[in-house]
């Protein structure tokens, strides 16, 4: 598994080739080209270097975790939406509330003495 990072348990092989500890070549994985700025590459490069991953390995690792980012805000805006459209009503909690209060009561009465 790599190292540190929101994402590490995504980075343990399930099929392909260690080249040492950290290093691995999965056999589905493709070779893409991109355009990237070259100081955002030289900062990306020290970044790699510094986390002892290859170039490839810290791409992959930033677009987990922007598309973990991406999901994660989609399904707040999904839950905000749905508050929206269905807002919690005074009374909508007044049961947990009375039977947490119960069971509190309950506890206070047996002054720890429950067995």
């Amino acid at each position: 598994m790599h190292g540190d990072g929101v994402l590490a348990s995504l980075y343990t092989p399930s099929c392909g080739v260690a080249h040492d500890a950290l290093h691995y070549y999965n056999y589905s994985m493709k070779t893409i080209s991109i355009t990237i700025d070259e100081g955002l590459l030289k900062r990306i490069d020290r970044a790699a270097k510094t986390a002892h991953r290859t170039r490839s390995e810290t791409f992959r690792i930033a677009l987990e975790e922007w598309l973990a980012t991406r999901k994660r805000r989609q399904l707040a805006a999904e839950e905000r939406a749905a508050y929206a459209a269905h807002p919690v009503t005074a009374d909508e909690f007044e049961g947990l509330i009375a039977a947490q209060a119960l069971t509190t009561a309950d506890a206070a009465d047996n002054d720890g003495d429950e067995w």
